[in-house]
């Protein structure tokens, strides 16, 4: 492991094998790792992703736009927007406000989901019953469908709401970081996480303009 070095024309922030014997460049690649230092092994920033995860919430919000979920679409429609001028301004005081809805719709999509496991099998029933009204087989078809289709149903339910909720927490995580980084007076564009940008430009914005 002696003289192990970065390959050519790897990001700095990438963390490339170091020698043992370099323990604290160690503890500081991991540590760069561990609040985000750099996206996708530097190649994209802390605001650059931002900016992708909340495009990415606006495409779902307008993918899912339906008179059943016309109000989940206009929230993700509009914290993704949220997210996306907060994150191409570098304003961190919107950027925390966007951290806030993230949680709080984290904890929503939390919450849905641990009701709707206990109160399923009422669920699957309300809708056999007006899938099934009005049919001259009316007993066999919600038989049929508590059968079937409740099974299908929850699990999709399930599948949905869990890849939801953990794609809000990713936003969040990461959301979370640019702001922390904006607060010490980075612009987000550093391949740094928190940590790794207070180490090396002090955990003031009057220590990074010193530094600079």
């Amino acid at each position: 492991l002696i003289g192990w070095s970065c390959p050519a024309g790897r990001h700095p922030t990438c963390s490339c094998g170091p020698p043992l014997s370099a323990r604290p460049a160690v503890m500081e690649a991991a540590s760069k790792w561990a609040d985000l230092g750099g996206c996708c092994c530097g190649k994209v920033t802390l605001r650059q992703a931002t900016i992708f995860l909340c495009a990415g919430m606006v495409i779902a919000g307008c993918v899912a736009f339906s008179a059943e979920l016309i109000l989940l679409s206009l929230v993700y429609c509009a914290v993704g927007g949220l997210g996306i001028y907060a994150a191409t301004f570098r304003d961190e005081k919107v950027m925390q406000y966007f951290v806030v809805l993230l949680c709080c719709i984290f904890l929503v999509e939390v919450t849905a989901l641990g009701y709707y496991l206990v109160v399923q099998n009422a669920v699957v029933v309300k809708l056999a019953e007006v899938r099934c009204a009005g049919l001259q087989n009316e007993a066999e078809c919600k038989e049929w469908m508590q059968r079937n289709l409740g099974a299908h149903f929850i699990v999709a339910f399930f599948v949905v709401a869990t890849l939801l909720a953990l794609g809000t927490a990713g936003v969040a995580w990461v959301a979370q970081s640019l702001a922390a980084v904006l607060a010490l007076g980075g612009t987000g564009d550093e391949g740094l996480g928190p940590q790794a940008f207070a180490r090396r430009y002090g955990d003031s914005k009057e220590a990074l303009t010193k530094s600079v």
